[in-house]
């Protein structure tokens, strides 16, 4: 993974999926879904195989995203329980307020209690929460610094990112998937 934002793939619509040194940054603009979630969990295990010391993750959820269907669920499940070893933390910011934004967090949670224990993940409400914690946790898990004024700017260029990220993992690494 290069010293800049990599983009690694995404679902059109959906999602997009980035990576800056050893953490890897979802975007959702839609509900996840099961093609999405297959895509993530290409990106997680590429993070772990260029990071065995670990990695972290940030989801941006935006507002009135939707929560993750039931296939999505299921993914996103196996990926928690199958790379819990390599998770360093994950921060999952959610946009909005009101009802869909409590649905969010309480599926997040739900979520949760049901994954191993041995990362740590916290639900926050702006990026400017996340940037308080994650820097901090992510190098003393990982033992890599990942620059917070950096790490700002990249979530705050999210919006801007490229939307037709679709298959490029696939392009990328010769899965042809």
């Amino acid at each position: 993974m290069a010293e800049s934002l990599e983009f690694l793939d995404g679902e059109p619509g959906v999602c997009r999926i980035a990576g800056l040194r050893n953490i890897m940054i979802i975007s959702w603009s839609d509900r996840a879904n099961g093609a999405a979630v297959v895509k993530l969990d290409h990106g997680s295990k590429r993070m772990v195989a260029a990071y065995p010391g670990g990695f972290s993750a940030i989801h941006i959820i935006a507002d009135k995203a939707g929560v993750p269907t039931p296939d999505a669920r299921s993914g996103l499940m196996r990926i928690m329980n199958e790379q819990a070893k390599s998770i360093a933390c994950v921060g999952v910011v959610v946009g909005g307020t009101g009802f869909w934004a409590s649905t969010m967090r309480s599926f997040i949670t739900g979520m949760r209690f049901m994954t191993p224990r041995n990362f740590d993940l916290r639900l926050h409400g702006t990026t400017a929460e996340l940037i308080e914690w994650l820097p901090k946790q992510h190098a003393k898990v990982t033992g890599i610094s990942v620059d917070a004024k950096t790490l700002e700017r990249v979530l705050d260029s999210v919006d801007s990112w490229p939307s037709e990220t679709a298959d490029l993992w696939a392009r990328t690494s010769g899965t042809g998937t």
